[in-house]
């Protein structure tokens, strides 16, 4: 009887070295390749039930197992077997934290000042790309013509162009939201062209026009928040939100002057339509992506509302020094902000400016240009008004 305790004590005692050995492993890992921090109390949840349920379960179940072997907490307690089925489940629970673990990425390491993620903007090259919708059909539409367009790091670029110019087309096909014809898609030398919308959205970040797009009403903003830290990284088992998560979003949301840093378990869908994309366009913000896509998102709102979020953007733009494409049917807009200009029609980019002839251009020469090059065909009401 003795030597059959040893030996269960021994593969007990296997058991726990094997496992605070994976933990040690682990443990090595997370320090040399810095990926997750580790001053971060939530993460240590799997490592404990790594550390204690295993070897627990082990020692409970091998001594408790055998007919005359029992682990007595007094003279007349007995092997339960419901007891040994409980520990058996939480051994599993915590053997399945290990691959999780040793996969966990640095989600709490998010630094205000650089974002998580990227921390450089990215350049951008669009080479001879098409896009035709119904090809050979009666409703045949070529969206994009031989798209060609390079943006180096850093540019802020505003596009104008009618309706049907292929602007948010262009968007779209940067974005994969569906496979170009003919061309390539070029993200810091890196060709996307084939890569899926889902993959792409780790370094793209992007606002919608609809106020109502890029946020899920039914849930606070906090969590709203968490999953955009969280967009393009892979998962681990830790909580949603902690403590130093919440700072973290006051602090952003006090950048935007809207009072939403007191309203963390507000749902979205109960904000106006200003407040909700100015959040969103803190979410697409705030991993400091490569690419920023804005597609006309001030056109849903009210003028005052739309110069506040105007405002939000520059600020945004400039002290994260992202690679920006804004699409706007505003002129002055498009004059004031960025470093460059683009006007599209028909597929095509048909002017382009930057710099000093930027700065001198008036919304009156845009649209001599606009009629110049499309034959008289001025784009729409919103165009002239502006």
């Amino acid at each position: 009887m003795i030597e059959f305790k040893k030996k269960k004590v021994g593969i007990s005692l296997l058991l726990t070295i094997v496992t605070v050995g994976i933990y040690g492993i682990y443990w090595m890992y997370v320090l040399v390749s810095n990926t997750r921090a580790i001053n971060k109390k939530s993460g240590a949840i799997g490592e404990l039930l790594c550390i204690l349920l295993i070897p627990f379960y082990a020692l409970y179940w091998w001594y408790s197992r055998g007919n005359d072997v029992g682990w007595y907490f007094t003279e007349n307690r007995r092997y339960s077997s419901s007891n040994g089925p409980m520990f058996f489940v939480l051994s599993l629970v915590g053997l399945s934290i290990i691959p999780m673990c040793l996969m966990q990425k640095d989600f709490n390491s998010f630094d205000s000042e650089k974002g998580t993620g990227n921390r450089e903007s990215g350049s951008l090259e669009i080479k001879d790309v098409v896009k035709v919708f119904n090809a050979n059909t009666v409703n045949e539409k070529v969206a994009l013509n031989g798209l060609s367009l390079t943006l180096e790091k850093g540019d802020f670029v505003t596009v104008i162009g009618g309706n049907g110019a292929g602007k948010s087309t262009m968007l779209n096909a940067i974005a994969g939201t569906f496979p170009v014809d003919e061309g390539n898609i070029i993200i810091d030398g890196e060709d996307i062209t084939k890569l899926p919308e889902h993959k792409r959205a780790k370094f793209i970040g992007r606002v919608f026009q609809d106020p109502m797009t890029g946020t899920a009403a039914d849930m606070w903003i906090e969590e709203n928040m968490a999953i955009a830290v969280r967009r393009g990284r892979s998962r681990g088992i830790q909580w949603a939100i902690n403590d130093a998560d919440r700072v973290m979003y006051r602090d952003l949301l006090a950048t935007l002057d809207l009072g939403l840093e007191d309203r963390l378990s507000t749902k979205v869908g109960l904000l106006s339509g200003g407040q909700r994309q100015a959040i969103t366009l803190l979410m697409a913000a705030m991993n400091k992506p490569k690419l920023l896509l804005l597609d006309e998102h001030t056109a849903a709102l009210d003028p005052k509302t739309a110069a506040k979020v105007l405002d939000i953007t520059e600020r945004i733009v400039e002290e994260s020094k992202l690679t920006t494409i804004m699409i706007t049917h505003n002129m002055r807009d498009a004059i004031r902000l960025g470093n460059r200009l683009i006007m599209m029609h028909e597929g095509k980019i048909i002017y382009e400016a930057s710099g000093e002839e930027k700065k001198k251009l008036e919304v009156a020469d845009l649209m001599a240009l606009f009629s110049k090059a499309s034959s008289g065909q001025f784009a729409n009401d919103r165009m002239l008004l502006s």
